[in-house]
């Protein structure tokens, strides 16, 4: 067939399924089936696929019938299976739920060390003694414990302050001799 271009699938099914010659932009679909023998047999086995699709089932009234009382007894009387697997699912959930949260208990309880219930009295070389619980300084009073703790108390400088104030001492105890500016400067 010289000179003869076949209409390609995409044409075919456009017109199978009812878009017009215009709208898919090719010459007529009836002409060339009647002219070329190779687009008569693609046309006809798409007409035929679709026929088979589109046909309509053959089923008897007394099967759908007996599939709609199996839906009805199924929606009457679940069987035991059915039953549980209403229930089973919301408590698998907590279940769930449940070992997350003792799994998460336990890995943070054992993350932290435990401190000894009663330890016995430690002193230092600077003469604290710490118990399980307080620190006080070996050999003072309660009355100078109590007037340095007021002392503290009455201060309008924050205690972090004083560790700050450190470092601006010209004294010399927090820098050398050349001064903090020599410093900086290196």
């Amino acid at each position: 067939m010289s000179g003869h271009q076949h209409i390609s699938d995409d044409v075919f099914i456009d017109a199978l399924y009812g878009v017009t010659a215009i709208e898919i932009g090719a010459r007529d679909i009836g002409a060339c089936v009647r002219e070329c023998p190779v687009c008569a047999e693609r046309w006809n086995a798409l007409q035929e696929q679709r026929g088979a699709i589109t046909a309509p089932l053959k089923i008897g009234t007394d099967v759908l019938a007996a599939q709609r009382a199996k839906i009805y007894r199924r929606i009457e009387s679940p069987s035991l299976w059915e039953q549980i697997s209403d229930w089973t699912g919301p408590l698998v959930v907590g279940a769930a739920a449940a070992c997350l949260l003792a799994l998460g208990v336990l890995v943070h309880n054992s993350a932290t060390p435990l401190a000894p219930a009663h330890s016995a009295a430690v002193v230092s070389t600077t003469g604290i003694v710490a118990t399980a619980g307080s620190v006080t300084t070996a050999g003072m009073s309660d009355t100078q414990l109590y007037s340095d703790v007021y002392a503290m108390e009455q201060s309008f400088e924050p205690s972090t302050a004083s560790s700050i104030r450190v470092l601006f001492e010209r004294d010399g105890a927090a820098s050398d001799s050349r001064g903090t500016e020599s410093n900086l400067e290196q």
